[in-house]
């Protein structure tokens, strides 16, 4: 008998189990991916993740680590913090006019370049690397505390701020119109791009006095102009 009533036991808690694993996935649709597309509005974006889903047979949120939508004419990024798994996301060279980061708490690379817009603020716990060149940028405002690279040269930047950039080791600006910087809170900074800026010349000498970092500059305004 004593047989009979551990095999019942075993089965109990087999039984046990599978249920437990049934309930535990309930929470998510079959194709949670495909569920995700109906909450992104723009089409040329959704197709984009459709044919990435096709490819990488995605079924399942978690496996949405990276995307790559380059040259699709997307306009809007709207509903892609469902995909809450995102480490790397590139976007380079579309119509996105605005970016409002939500829900992308493990992002860590974002390429935004080549998109037509004109002020970015961007708070970010976990992004390390930024890509924002060529695009109409006038203002930028970063508080970035795990960034090691910007690039946000050939824009039409007037100012830049920042806050938590105490990660950053090169920082690219080359080509925009800045007549300020604030170099004092960059303790990391190895490799500073700031050439054709109309910046004074007391500022490039402040830069070249920066112990442990490379910047290149082209001295005053008048000499590149």
């Amino acid at each position: 008998m004593r047989p009979q009533k551990h095999s019942a036991v075993r089965y109990g808690l087999a039984l046990m189990l599978a249920l437990c694993s049934l309930s535990s996935h309930s929470a998510e649709p079959a194709n949670a991916v495909h569920a995700a597309l109906t909450g992104i509005r723009d089409a040329a974006l959704k197709s984009c993740i459709a044919q990435h889903q096709q490819k990488h047979q995605w079924r399942h949120l978690a496996q949405v680590t990276q995307l790559k939508c380059h040259n699709r004419g997307i306009v809007s990024l709207e509903g892609l913090a469902t995909f809450s798994a995102l480490t790397r996301a590139s976007f380079f060279n579309n119509a996105i006019t605005h970016y409002t980061p939500t829900g992308l708490s493990q992002l860590k690379h974002l390429n935004l370049a080549k998109n037509p817009l004109r002020s970015l603020a961007l708070t970010h716990t976990t992004l390390e690397e930024l890509y924002i060149f060529s695009t109409n940028l006038q203002t930028l405002t970063l508080s970035l505390p795990a960034a090691t690279i910007v690039r946000a040269n050939n824009n039409q930047l007037t100012q830049f701020t920042y806050r938590h950039l105490t990660q950053l080791k090169k920082l690219y600006l080359f080509d925009n119109a800045l007549k300020a910087l604030d170099i004092t809170r960059l303790p990391q900074l190895h490799f500073m791009d700031v050439r054709q800026n109309p910046m004074p010349d007391e500022l490039y000498d402040a830069m070249d006095q920066l112990p442990q970092a490379t910047v290149l500059h082209d001295g005053n305004a008048e000499d590149w102009q």
